[in-house]
């Protein structure tokens, strides 16, 4: 995952742990988080600034294709190629 500046196109972080493709992300409502799901089946929660992982979420036996915050960064769900959507409550 890379996150660019949209206004300069400066590369600002590149996030790494993810061992397939990317399908999907989602920032939460204040900023602080950013989800991402995956073809390596899981969903991992980013620290966006420092680029840490807070959070690895594994339960799809398939394909992570979308990922979405609630309104309040409360609850994340994630829709998967196994036909199943998680609703995860991540710290």
């Amino acid at each position: 995952v890379i996150i660019w500046n949209p206004t300069s196109g400066e590369q600002l972080s590149q996030l790494k742990g993810h061992t397939s493709y990317v399908m999907s992300v989602s920032w939460n409502g204040d900023g602080s988080k950013l989800a991402s799901g995956s073809y390596d089946n899981t969903v991992i929660i980013w620290n966006p600034t420092s680029g840490e992982q807070l959070s690895q979420l594994k339960g799809h036996t398939s394909y992570v294709m979308s990922v979405s915050w609630n309104g309040d960064g409360s609850k994340l769900a994630s829709g998967s190629y196994d036909n199943t959507v998680i609703i995860w409550n991540p710290t």
